[in-house]
């Protein structure tokens, strides 16, 4: 039976695909070691773009938070048009940071109190919807986007859970929202639209999960950091993981894992881990 205990929120890391570059770039966040993230993104297209080459892996660039951040999320929106969202974990709270083609990334504001690192911002039904944590229960955040990139998030609801909450996902698929909550080790996945709904559990017992692909699948690290979901893992455990279904290749399931500072990238069925970069020292 693993000693590790499953109570400490986890370290998070995000994945997703952009709608930049001529195929949609990856899009990837990292916490650094000492404060902010690392941004990094891998090349989509079929030619070099930016000195990347196809398929390749930029250097990191950081952004600098002014604090420590837990874990952070990234997703692609569709105002701005087409800004990049990333929702963060520093000093116990839930925060925006959004990416503009003209300024870089930007503060966005508090979202609230969260004791894990809150879900990827999810667009569905013209509004902006993101999760957050408290002791036993998860808060669903919603924002009206008329004012967009300036947001005013209001509580939409709430999910309760049996014990501290170690990782919360969030995605919206056919028309409704889903949300997977992980507590306790026991992953659960609920449909926000009939919240009278008994919630479907994911097999395992997990310290953090992420919803990928329809129907519904989950990829993310059992209680002793081993990563779960994927056919072929690299060997040992892990400190996190993302993972998202891009369009790349006629489709693929891109995985992202953190192991220490190293960064490492699979593209599933296609090529196994492989080492793209480190986290972030801002120094002094």
């Amino acid at each position: 039976m693993s000693s590790t205990p499953l109570t400490a929120p986890p370290l998070a890391i995000g994945l997703a695909q952009s709608v930049y570059g001529e195929r949609g770039n990856l899009e990837l966040v990292v916490p650094n070691r000492d404060r902010g993230f690392r941004v990094l993104w891998c090349n989509g297209d079929d030619a070099e773009s930016g000195g990347v080459p196809p398929r390749g892996w930029s250097a990191g660039l950081d952004v600098d938070t002014g604090g420590l951040v837990q874990g952070v999320r990234i997703a692609q929106v569709p105002h701005g048009p087409s800004f990049l969202e990333a929702s963060l974990l520093q000093e116990g709270r839930a925060a925006r940071w959004t990416w503009r083609p003209d300024l870089g990334f930007v503060p966005g504001g508090v979202i609230g109190p969260s004791t894990c690192t809150p879900s990827a911002i999810v667009a569905h039904d013209g509004r902006l919807h993101v999760l957050t944590a408290g002791d036993t229960e998860v808060v669903h955040h919603v924002a009206r986007i008329e004012s967009f990139p300036d947001l005013s998030w209001v509580i939409g609801g709430g999910i309760a859970a049996a014990g501290p909450v170690t990782s919360v996902d969030l995605v919206s698929r056919l028309g409704r929202l889903h949300a997977l909550v992980v507590s306790g080790g026991r992953a659960l996945v609920h449909d926000l639209a009939a919240p009278e709904a008994a919630p479907a559990p994911i097999e395992g017992r997990l310290r953090t999960a992420m919803l990928t692909g329809s129907p519904l699948a989950a990829v993310g690290l059992d209680a002793d950091g081993m990563l779960v979901g994927v056919g072929s893992p690299p060997t040992g455990p892990l400190d996190a993981v993302d993972a998202v279904l891009s369009s790349l290749d006629g489709g693929t399931l891109e995985v992202v894992a953190l192991r220490g500072d190293e960064l490492l990238h699979a593209r599933t069925g296609r090529s196994g881990f492989a080492p793209i970069g480190r986290r972030g020292v801002l120094g002094a």
